[in-house]
This record gives C-alpha cells, sequence and structure tokens, in this order.
C-alpha cells in the first residue's frame, strides 16, 4: 500500500479549517482557533514533504 502523505496530511487541514469556519458561526471562537491552527500545522506538513519528495526526486 502507497501512502500519499501530503495529500493526505492536506485533505485533513481541509476539514480542520471547515470545522473552524462552522464553529465560527456557532460562536465557538476558542474551538475555531484551536481548528484553524491544526489546519495550519497539516498544510505546512504538507507543503514540507511534498517540497522534499520534490528536491530528492531531482538528486536521483
Amino acid at each position: 500500500m502507497v501512502m500519499n502523505l501530503p495529500n493526505e496530511w492536506v485533505e485533513k487541514g481541509d476539514a480542520f479549517l471547515k470545522d473552524a469556519e462552522g464553529h465560527i458561526q456557532d460562536g465557538l471562537y476558542w474551538l475555531s482557533c484551536f481548528e484553524a491552527q491544526q489546519a495550519a500545522e497539516l498544510y505546512l506538513r504538507g507543503f514540507y514533504w511534498r517540497r522534499r519528495a520534490h528536491i530528492h526526486s531531482r538528486m536521483i
């Protein structure tokens, strides 16, 4: 089984961001902030690993 981690992290980040937007509408600002922070971490992790894979493939 091949895992595509950068895309999976971005998908999870999208889910956290969608939840954060919904919680703003509900007035749950503390939860929205937490979920937005989680989304940012997942987006950065996906970006890092995608960039790392791109650099590595150019070195081979």
